[in-house]
């Protein structure tokens, strides 16, 4: 591909909910653009952005895709985004690097929770929008039905720049209103033609509303269309552009993704209308000092800056880093400083990509977007500058996964090789993360939902080979007392020789909430010698790692060591930690234990109209709500829940508001469990010990 200088690239991402056409909208952009001779399908595997083994089993995207296509002066390189919402995060990075976005929206339903969560966030980044009313071709669609959705649900300034020509319920194809031609029928052949004349009025009425809507948002223009009624064609592109840059106007058009109806008149609409990269300066600090704020002109002149924007594992070239060159230029050979690491990266050749096709670029200018090979340190957020003028670019705000699952493998040989595994997935996934839980003892995966853990885990089996099981976390229980008594235990061993023998009173005591474990050495008259007293301090925290009523830790309980006996030959440190073990459980089955369970905090961003839903929801789930707060025509519900009853929060959260509704949650406090559910939980959790006599 030649060489394009930073004005003459577009840099657009394609999104939408999931199953509403974007992977085959940009097969038809390609085939329109000459980038491609025959389109593929989705069904059959064969396209070009969905090229990972995972999005061809599934026929869905999964991850984003570059996807660069030269058209006349033009290059424009398309992002085709994952619409399910478990790979949101793969649009939040997108929409970090694009000066565009394409909304595609399917015409037989609803617009889909893809759709409005990627529409805010481009709304919230100053991203110039354009919506494609997809799948005309089908039954039971419309535009004007699917028009009035985008008005309502996304934006009012939504406005037809094209319509549908149809025969009956048949797509023929679709009148642009900026160019005032008809391209008839799909695929690289179609040409601009004369509106066919029963169509004609209809045209003009809508091109003259369209041109009232551009007018309306410059003063000047304003006046010019006052005084005759119309605008010159010049004045139309230019206040269109202007205007949808700044986000005053959002064209619709109509079409078939696969069948290719509609497309050559989009392609003409992002070439004119999408803004090149902006020439404005960008805002970092220094990569030591995240107060300090450093401003850098997006310009060609101006000193290398990139970010990394996906990581990945390239089936040519192994690891491969896609970047948004932000200021500079970016060749093969240089070295840059990787900000977060606060290292030296050499860069690998430099290449544009369609999907997985490579084609090798001699340099790369600000603004464009490509991928580099051979930088194995830099990951999804990275920022990449000159050595000499460090700056760091934040990465965008990726919320926290919520949803974890407990991950075991059969064979512990392969354990290295799945932590290999585990690592590169959080390499190249934000979303996902990967931990051990010191508490349950478990090896715990978190990510956006259940599918996309059961991707990530696909993912790693096919590379590794390692056979994994996805289960159900643990919850974290406790144990504690609520009343206070005392306990005699004597351990006393004698089988030949040496014998053991360990004497020890002990007091219980319950405590505050949260103030943790704490002895008390009150031995008068050395009852117990002072060298067995710190044996008995141990044999109270081995006992405390599991309590009696379902073997979790202990917690918020004073022991006391108030009296003993000892034996001249046969005590020992042993003894004494033993009788230590055994009285302190004796104690707890004394002293009225109780089972205490984890609450975290959680809050729910969820549209007005789901909110009764999602407070009675919660209350059943013995959620205590504690505040309200209107936020942008969304409520967010601030609630304290026990944490086993949204373990699976997830997906019912998602079912109960259509996937429009997110929250976060942290740890909170632990409280006691009701009554009621304590035998159950004992029931599952249950765990016998030996105990040594």
């Amino acid at each position: 591909m030649k060489s394009f200088t930073t004005e003459n690239i577009r840099n657009i991402a394609i999104v939408g909910h999931s199953k509403s056409g974007k992977t085959s909208l940009v097969e038809s952009l390609l085939l329109e653009a000459g980038a491609i001779d025959r389109p593929g399908r989705v069904e059959e595997g064969n396209t070009v952005s969905d090229f990972d083994d995972e999005e061809i089993n599934r026929q869905m995207s999964i991850a984003t895709s570059l996807c660069a296509m030269a058209s006349g002066d033009r290059k424009l390189n398309l992002l085709d985004c994952p619409g399910y919402v478990d790979f949101f995060a793969e649009v939040i990075h997108a929409l970090s690097v694009t000066d565009g976005a394409v909304f595609v929206v399917d015409s037989g339903g609803e617009l889909g929770v893809g759709t409005e969560r990627a529409w805010k966030l481009a709304d919230q980044s100053g991203l110039a929008k354009l919506v494609f009313i997809n799948k005309l071709d089908k039954e039971n669609t419309s535009f004007d039905r699917t028009l009035d959705l985008v008005k309502e649900r996304l934006s009012s300034a939504a406005a037809p720049l094209a319509f549908p020509i149809t025969d009956g319920d048949e797509l023929k194809g679709v009148v642009d209103l900026l160019t005032m031609k008809a391209y008839m029928g799909g695929g690289k052949d179609v040409k601009p033609s004369d509106i066919p004349a029963e169509h004609l009025d209809a045209a003009q009425e809508a091109r003259a509303a369209m041109v009232e809507e551009i007018a309306s948002t410059d003063e000047a223009l304003m006046e010019k269309y006052f005084e005759d009624e119309d605008l010159p064609q010049d004045d139309v592109v230019r206040g269109l552009s202007s205007g949808v840059a700044s986000g005053k106007l959002v064209p619709v058009m109509a079409g078939a993704a696969t069948t290719g109806i509609g497309v050559a008149a989009l392609l003409n609409s992002l070439k004119e209308l999408m803004p090149p990269p902006s020439t404005d300066e960008i805002e970092g600090h220094k990569p030591d000092d995240r107060t300090e704020t450093i401003t850098r002109p997006r310009t060609a002149d101006a000193p290398t800056l990139a970010t990394a924007f996906r990581s990945l594992t390239h089936p040519y070239q192994g690891k491969l880093v896609l970047l948004r060159v932000w200021s500079g230029h970016v060749k093969q050979d240089m070295t840059l400083l990787n900000t977060r690491l606060e290292s030296k990266e050499r860069l690998g050749e430099v290449f544009t990509l369609q999907g997985k096709t490579q084609d090798k670029l001699d340099e790369a200018v600000a603004g464009d977007l490509i991928g580099v090979a051979k930088v194995p340190d830099t990951k999804t957020g990275d920022t990449l500058c000159d050595v000499s003028q460090p700056i760091t670019v934040p990465p965008p705000h990726v919320p926290e996964p919520m949803f974890s699952a407990s991950i075991t493998i059969a064979e512990r040989s392969e354990v290295d090789k799945l932590s290999a595994g585990l690592q590169r997935a959080m390499d190249e996934d934000v979303a996902f993360r990967f931990y051990r839980d010191a508490e349950t003892d478990e090896s715990i995966i978190s990510g956006v939902g259940r599918l996309h853990l059961e991707v990530v885990l696909s993912k790693i089996q096919a590379a590794t080979g390692v056979q994994v099981e996805m289960g159900k976390p643990k919850i974290p229980y406790r144990e504690t007392i609520r009343s206070k008594g005392t306990v005699h235990h004597r351990y006393k061993k004698q089988s030949g020789g040496r014998g053991q023998f360990g004497d020890v009173h002990l007091r219980l005591e319950p405590r505050e909430s949260g103030v943790g474990f704490e002895f008390l050495d009150e031995i008068v008259g050395g009852s117990v010698p002072r060298q067995y007293i710190p044996a008995v301090e141990k044999g109270v925290v081995d006992a405390m790692a599991h309590g009696t009523l379902a073997g979790f830790p202990v917690v918020d309980v004073a022991v006391a060591l108030f009296d003993g006996q000892y034996h001249n030959v046969d005590s020992s440190e042993h003894a004494f930690r033993r009788a230590a073990v055994m009285a302190f459980r004796k104690g707890m089955e004394q002293c009225s234990p109780v089972l205490l369970e984890p609450i975290v905090k959680v809050e729910v961003t969820v549209p007005d109209e789901h909110m009764g839903d999602i407070m009675g929801d919660l209350s059943q789930r013995r959620g205590r709500v504690s505040g309200t707060d209107a936020q942008g025509g969304n409520q967010v519900i601030t609630a304290t829940v026990p944490l086993a009853e949204v373990a699976t929060y997830e997906a019912d959260l998602r079912s109960l508001t259509g996937g429009r509704a997110s929250y976060t949650m942290e740890s909170s406090h632990y409280e006691e469990v009701p009554a009621h559910l304590v035998d159950a939980i004992c029931a599952e959790y249950g765990t016998e010990f030996e105990e040594e006599e």
